[in-house]
């Protein structure tokens, strides 16, 4: 579990890759590129994090 705590600590770096429903017979994929943070709270147990987009997508969601 985090702790909320906001960190200015940039860690990396990854590449998501959202995809939705095909749009005239052609595949839609979004390459978004999302930040990774370090914690400095010594008390979390949660020592990176990523960036959240809520208005693109839900965290921990996958392609079915």
């Amino acid at each position: 579990m985090a702790c909320d705590a906001r960190s200015s600590h940039r860690h990396g770096g990854c590449v998501r890759n959202l995809r939705d429903l095909p749009a005239q017979g052609a595949a839609v994929t979004l390459r978004v590129r999302m930040a990774r943070w370090r914690c400095l709270n010594s008390d979390c147990a949660q020592m990176t994090f990523g960036d959240r987009l809520p208005q693109m997508m839900t965290p921990y969601s996958r392609a079915s």
